[in-house]
């Protein structure tokens, strides 16, 4: 766990004090303790499945509230899908007759139905569509607000540049040599606070088990 949280921590995915945590978390726990959720797999794998599939839910809610507080990300991504509908649509047009000849072939070889067909094709293209839009929307949120011009006179320690892949902030000896570049602006980046996801992927964990099973058996 502390090489796969420093994996994602080296891919610029997680912060230095996310893997620390999820390290912490794997030497503390090992085993899942007697008297909790049965798991589908072991506790670590579960963990970690958990974390994300959590995770996900936790930062589109995280980018959804702090969307609402900046209503600059909300003009954006509404402009960034205007700009893309026509192309949008005739990508849709094209799925849905791709997703209505994979249900047609498929339910073939099952209890035939028009309707089925037409409703599958159409619940496939609006999973497409929601996975679009997060997708849009998340990457509006990254760049309208996580990413911001400020001046050098404001850049402190603890600062991530927007250019920086890894999510680790500039020490004192790197603020001076950009303060002596000469440079009048910087850009930098913020990120969804996601030491949270830890505790919160571990007490469901331990109280209900695996989230994937969840999903598998509500779907």
């Amino acid at each position: 766990m502390l090489g796969f949280g420093f994996l994602m921590y080296y891919l610029g995915q997680w912060g230095g004090g996310d893997a620390k945590i999820l390290a912490s978390i794997g030497f503390l726990l090992p085993q899942l303790p007697q008297g909790f959720a049965k798991l589908f797999f072991p506790l670590p794998l579960s963990y970690l499945i958990n974390v994300f599939l959590i995770g996900a839910f936790y930062m589109l809610v995280y980018a959804f509230v702090f969307a609402l507080m900046n209503k600059k990300i909300i003009r954006n991504f509404f402009k960034d899908i205007k700009a893309c509908s026509k192309t949008l649509l005739i990508s849709l047009i094209g799925l849905f007759i791709l997703f209505f000849g994979i249900s047609l072939y498929f339910f073939q070889y099952f209890y035939f139905s028009l309707i089925l067909v037409l409703y599958n094709s159409f619940l496939l293209l609006v999973l497409v569509i929601l996975l679009f839009i997060i997708l849009r929307f998340a990457k509006t949120v990254e760049e309208v607000g996580f990413k911001r011009k400020i001046p050098i006179s404001k850049l402190k320690v603890g600062d991530i540049l927007a250019e920086y892949k890894k999510l680790e902030g500039i020490t004192e000896k790197e603020l001076r040599r950009i303060k002596k570049s000469g440079r009048k602006t910087v850009r930098i980046k913020e990120g969804v606070r996601f030491a949270p996801t830890f505790p919160l992927a571990l007490i469901f964990t331990l109280l209900f088990g695996d989230v994937i099973i969840w999903l598998i058996v509500a779907l």
